[in-house]
């Protein structure tokens, strides 16, 4: 439970700290806001075994870390000058949000009470395939969608 707390407070300043220091759009921060709530209140995935912070039957923990993570690397993304900058950020991401969940998983032990089977047999994103794909995928996605609307 603390853990979790800690992860909100620290996704409430990264977004904080983007919005002020890079100037972040508000469409886009609302963009993220906006997929990261449809994710998490509506797939249903986010009950955690040690505790939850729910407002509106949303899991607070999850819908904040969500807009933190896609805002913060849309940020970087924006920033980089390498001509193959989407696969790099992908790559980044991925290998971002697996090093992520396995400290959450197995040094924190935030866990959702599920039975699903971890990615490619590992302690880390136990959710179905769709969950797994979402995790590994999203920020690429928001990406492609926030440059396709035009959102700046």
């Amino acid at each position: 439970m603390l853990a979790e707390l800690i992860a909100i407070i620290f996704g409430v300043s990264v977004i904080g700290y983007i919005l002020y220091r890079f100037k972040m759009s508000v469409r886009q921060t609302i963009l993220a806001l906006l997929i990261s709530f449809f994710w998490v209140k509506f797939t249903g995935f986010y009950n955690y075994s040690g505790g939850n912070f729910i407002l509106f039957q949303l899991n607070i923990f999850t819908f904040i870390l969500w807009t933190a993570g896609l805002t913060g690397f849309k940020e970087i993304y924006d920033h980089m000058k390498c001509k193959w900058r989407l696969p790099f950020i992908t790559g980044a991401w991925m290998v971002f949000i697996i090093t992520i969940e396995w400290i959450g998983y197995n040094a924190l032990n935030i866990q959702l009470a599920s039975h699903y089977t971890g990615l490619f047999g590992l302690e880390l994103l136990h959710l179905p395939i769709l969950g797994q794909l979402y995790y590994l995928l999203a920020v690429p996605i928001f990406i492609l969608m926030s440059d396709w609307l035009e959102v700046k």
